[in-house]
């Protein structure tokens, strides 16, 4: 799980409002509850840069991106106004 590979549960959120299947919505719940409760978080409170690549000890520690308020806003926001 990373924040920046939601992108794609933007899709599993129109199939499931299509098909009402449960396994669709247990993707989206279980990442969104890691985004909420697991993921790295920055010193000052933000949701740190994460991708799912191993890049080196240091990696993108401890940096907020502008594609990481991107991927990690608009998924839970379409969830919850489904929920």
């Amino acid at each position: 799980n990373t924040v920046n590979s939601t992108a794609p549960l933007m899709t599993v959120a129109d199939l499931y409002k299509e098909c009402k299947d449960p396994a669709y919505m247990k993707v989206m719940t279980e990442i969104a509850e890691y985004i909420i409760t697991k993921a790295p978080i920055t010193k000052e409170g933000g949701l740190e840069h994460t991708v799912p690549e191993r890049i080196g000890r240091e990696g993108f520690n401890d940096q907020i991106w502008a594609d990481t308020l991107f991927m990690s806003c608009l998924f839970p926001a379409k969830l919850g106004k489904i929920t």
